[in-house]
């Protein structure tokens, strides 16, 4: 019987040492909630004002026998309002004469009006305004100025000059009686990132190990 009670003891001790290594090497998962801060970031467009003003893209060519373009040579960029004199030198790409230019350009107008354009030049030279023919100069001259008025619509339009130089002295200028036609504000938009700071509620898990589960009376 001593013997029987002996065993008995032993493998009562070797089952509490079994539950205590089970409580320490598999605890009890459980969860919990809480707030935390978490930043974001939000893509606007924010509008901002610049200033334009009104370019002519240039476009030079040689000239047929017949006043017509021929090959194209190069481009330039002209101001907005121009005037230039080559007397009888090179007017461009080496030529002096027999050659010209197409030159186009876009402007924005805030308000209707009527408007004055000055076009002058020796030899030939035209002007139109939204495809329409304004000036028509085509032929060989010396120099001369033609001074149309036009009515403009508000909003967008587009102006084109042709010009020639056939012989001798060759120059070209254009204008307007309203300087400012030619500048206006444009609004453009920048796509940039905000920060944003906000809450959320987060779940995070806790470890119990089985003592203090059954401690707390099976309650995470």
């Amino acid at each position: 019987m001593e013997n029987i009670k002996k065993v008995s003891k032993i493998q009562i001790l070797t089952i509490l040492i079994l539950i205590v290594v089970l409580v320490l090497l598999f605890p009890i998962p459980m969860s919990r909630s809480k707030q935390e801060l978490y930043i974001t970031t939000e893509t606007v467009s924010i509008p901002h004002q610049i200033f334009k003003s009104m370019q002519w893209q240039v476009t030079w060519y040689t000239l047929t026998i017949d006043k017509e373009w021929g090959a194209s040579i190069g481009t330039q960029v002209f101001a907005s309002s121009f005037g230039v004199s080559w007397g009888s030198g090179v007017v461009y790409g080496g030529y002096d004469d027999g050659v010209g230019f197409q030159a186009t350009a876009s402007l924005f107008l805030e308000a209707a009006g009527m408007y004055t354009f000055t076009l002058g030049s020796d030899d030939g030279s035209r002007l139109y305004i939204d495809d329409e023919l304004v000036i028509d100069s085509w032929y060989d001259h010396t120099y001369r100025e033609v001074t149309p008025r036009w009515y403009l619509s508000d909003g967008w339009h587009t102006l084109t000059i042709w010009y020639y130089e056939w012989r001798t002295t060759a120059s070209i200028y254009f204008d307007v009686d309203k300087g400012d036609l030619f500048e206006w504000e444009e609004t453009q938009y920048q796509t940039v990132e905000i920060p944003r700071i906000s809450n959320r509620t987060v779940t995070e898990t806790v470890y119990l190990n089985i003592l203090e589960y059954l401690m707390k009376g099976g309650t995470g």
